[in-house]
């Protein structure tokens, strides 16, 4: 199987699991967010922010390392598990000496046994990494996904039982508990790897001698990423912040789903490719355009309804982050294009070159995020990393066309279409929902025209009069709306251009082979082959 087949298959398992995984965890989120108040995930989102860039120390860029290593190298294998090990062990001290001052500094009782579980929780991260970057390294991404579907679906029972029998914010600790536990034994046994006493000097200097780089890059980054939620917590409390930390996860929803399970993919592919520009500007436009006009879609639909959204999905007490969600949709909009070409910059052995842009937007992040904080509060925040992002793509644009394979131009023509039709959504998508008419009407009109059984109406007349019903109407409008017009957008741009751009053609082969591969998986094959007869 060539590497194009692999990255196929590879994707579709990704794609697969995401969205089993959240419809689950919609469906779970739905409930947690009834259980749960807006500080018991603001104090947890304090926590995870800390012990996240903790955990990227004990990763210490070492399995990016091995993606890059041949399968018959099991030398670097052992001198990753045990330097993250160690790493663990390291930062498990940490968590457990700092875990008063944390406390202090929030002024929240629980943040102490979340920070310490959490940090304990580092110690069973090495084994579990080494797994399954086995499996990455040899293209073998539809097991690790099945793996993490089958880790998320034992979560959530766990973390709802919890949170019903009163657990408050350790209910989120409950069931990061039992997927870490249940994704380190699945992973080891897939990949049939246990740690052995073995440790070879000349094998860690190798593999050290591109993971720091990858360290540095990755926890910079992190930062960036964190540090919003860390500032915002202590200058505004866990309450606002559990608001905007709602909007922010919200937001990043189609890109972690869709882009960031993609980098394990990514990694080895245009590792492979590496030395050949003429492939790998050809591989920069089939993967661009996909990934941005199906991202770009998502976070649309997102944007146009965020009340009813965010009502339907989390309960009355989230509405309040529905403003900050739609800023937030176009910084995600913005760090797309930005995390593509670095995950391509990255594979391809230019770490270096993003380590200066990474400190940038820390940086800018800060003084950002300090500013809007302490002026306008929770939208000010939501603004500056609208910003920040197009800031530090700007810069990155800059670096990428004077040092790497690919120009700043093949990167915005990939993306394009996908930027011209989230455009057009934004824009027409408010005016025309104002011609929606409302639930009432609706109802009116259905009852003057059909000749309903009484029960029916019954039904009808439950279902405008609830709040839930009325938001279900409007987020079903706004995403149908939103989708017929960022598609009929994104057809009129492309199609001049069917024939003659290689992302376009990617696009449209990719839909017919996932629905192609989705037909094969729920009809039978006797019923495809009398469909295709």
């Amino acid at each position: 199987m060539d590497i194009g087949e692999q990255f196929r298959k590879g994707a579709f398992w990704i794609y697969l699991q995401s969205w089993i995984s959240t419809v689950f965890t919609f469906a779970a989120g739905m409930i947690m967010a009834r259980l749960l108040t807006p500080a018991d995930f603001g104090i947890f989102a304090v926590v995870t922010a800390i012990t996240s860039l903790l955990g990227k120390q004990v990763r210490f860029g070492l399995p990016e390392a091995l993606m890059r290593t041949e399968s018959t190298d099991r030398e670097s294998v052992d001198a990753a598990f045990w330097l993250m090990l160690g790493m663990a062990g390291v930062c498990a001290f940490v968590v457990i000496i700092s875990a008063d001052a944390i406390t202090e500094f929030y002024h929240d009782s629980r943040a102490y046994w979340l920070y310490v579980g959490t940090g304990l929780l580092l110690l069973l991260q090495p084994p579990s990494i080494v797994a399954q970057n086995i499996l990455r390294r040899d293209m073998r991404q539809d097991i690790v996904e099945r793996i993490i579907l089958v880790a998320n679906l034992a979560t959530l029972p766990v973390s709802l039982y919890a949170a019903y029998a009163g657990a408050g914010p350790y209910a989120l600790l409950a069931g990061n508990m039992i997927g870490t536990m249940v994704q380190l034994l699945l992973s080891m046994i897939y990949a049939r790897w246990f740690p052995r006493l073995a440790f070879a000097a000349s094998a860690a200097r190798r593999i050290l001698s591109y993971g720091w780089r990858m360290h540095i890059l990755t926890s910079l980054a992190l930062a960036s990423n964190k540090v919003d939620a860390m500032i915002l917590g202590r200058i505004a409390g866990t309450s606002i912040l559990g608001l905007y930390n709602r909007a922010a996860n919200t937001a990043r929803l189609p890109e972690d789903e869709l882009l960031q399970r993609l980098y394990t993919l990514i990694l080895p592919a245009f590792f492979r490719l590496s030395g050949e520009s003429n492939r790998t500007t050809l591989a920069v436009q089939k993967l661009i355009t996909p990934v941005t006009t199906t991202i770009y879609l998502f976070l649309a639909m997102i944007a146009v309804s965020p009340e009813p959204f965010l009502h339907l999905l989390y309960g009355s007490q989230w509405v309040s982050a529905a403003p900050a969600l739609t800023i937030l949709t176009i910084a995600v909009a913005i760090s797309t294009l930005k995390g593509i070409s670095s995950m391509i910059a990255g594979a391809q052995g230019h770490v270096g070159r993003q380590i200066p842009v990474e400190l940038f937007n820390l940086v800018i992040t800060v003084v950002f995020v300090l500013s809007g904080a302490m002026l306008w509060g929770l939208l000010g925040v939501a603004w500056s990393m609208v910003l920040r992002n197009a800031m530090v793509l700007l810069l990155w644009l800059f670096v990428v066309t004077r040092h790497l394979h690919f120009s700043a131009g093949i990167i915005l023509v990939a993306s394009l279409p996908a930027i011209c039709a989230f455009g057009v959504t934004m824009a027409l998508s408010p005016k025309l929902l104002l011609f929606v008419p409302g639930l009432e009407v609706v109802h009116a009109g259905i009852a003057s025209r059909f000749d309903l059984p009484e029960r029916w109406i019954g039904y009808l007349e439950t279902v405008v009069n609830s709040t839930l019903g009325e938001s279900l109407y409007h987020l079903c409008t706004g995403f149908f709306l939103a989708f017929v017009i960022y598609v009929l957008a994104w057809l009129i741009v492309v199609w001049p251009f069917r024939n003659r751009h290689v992302g376009i053609q990617t696009t449209f082969e990719l839909v017919g082979s996932v629905f192609g591969r989705l037909s094969r998986l729920l009809l039978p094959k006797t019923q495809i082959k009398k469909t295709v007869s």
